[in-house]
């Protein structure tokens, strides 16, 4: 069987150097809708995990467009809102991100 991945695309970064892509195993990730079309990812993952993909969402601007790809079904559009603080739980850590659904997806 195969693993369940999740993708993440930003406009902004370095696409050569693939600063605008993340990859992360579904195992990591929980999704939980939100009111208004905005949806909270969570993370829990090993320190070397989170620290890779809190890099990754620290660039975005509020707004600014972010895609996501759950498991190769297309890319939907999102706006970037937020983070939260990577949290340290033991030998795991907690990180979060918010993103609203694009309006004209709605």
């Amino acid at each position: 069987m195969e693993e369940l991945i999740i993708k993440f695309r930003k406009s902004s970064g370095n696409v050569k150097k693939g600063e605008n892509k993340l990859e992360v195993k579904g195992d990591y990730v929980s999704l939980q809708d939100q009111k208004e079309a905005a949806m909270v990812i969570n993370f829990k993952a090993p320190e070397e995990e989170i620290m890779r993909i809190s890099q990754f969402f620290s660039g975005p601007t509020d707004l600014e467009p972010i895609y996501m790809d759950l498991d190769n079904t297309g890319e939907v559009e999102y706006y970037f809102r937020g983070t939260t603080t990577p949290q340290e739980e033991g030998d795991i850590y907690k990180y979060s991100v918010t993103l609203q659904l694009r309006r004209s997806n709605i």
